[in-house]
């Protein structure tokens, strides 16, 4: 799966929690979830400039998302948890594990194993291949 399917897939299937997703659509939408927090970060410093933090060693000028971010993370939040979970429905796992990012350090260790894995070359009680469903 390229990048535009993935990302037409990520708001097509926006509240689909069954099922599988590939690692190829999955990582397509990280990847491009990233490059749109990006460029939001890009255009919230050009439009509204860097905001300014308080600490002990004085002021820090931090570049963030601004409110454009933020209702960008907002919309993509879903999808987000669906196509994370329909990920690890391809491993054969349940997609209450994700539940795992709570836990610091070793719960992301365990997603981020989980989520480069190969899927399931067969069928799995989530369904069909992913790769052999979509060809």
């Amino acid at each position: 799966m390229g990048f535009i399917a993935a990302v037409k897939f990520g708001f097509i299937r926006y509240f689909t929690f069954t099922t599988r997703s590939s690692r190829s659509e999955f990582w397509w939408w990280i990847l491009f979830t990233f490059l749109v927090d990006l460029i939001l970060v890009v255009v919230n410093a050009i439009l509204f400039g860097p905001s300014i933090q308080q600490s002990n060693a004085g002021n820090i000028l931090m570049y963030d998302g601004g409110g454009l971010g933020a209702i960008f993370q907002l919309v993509v939040l879903i999808p987000t948890i669906a196509i994370s979970c329909r990920r690890l429905h391809d491993i054969d796992k349940s997609g209450w594990w994700q539940l795992l990012v709570f836990i610091p350090l070793i719960g992301w260790g365990f997603l981020l194993y989980w989520f480069v894995k190969r899927g399931d070359d067969s069928e799995n009680r989530f369904g069909a291949n992913p790769l052999v469903s979509a060809a």
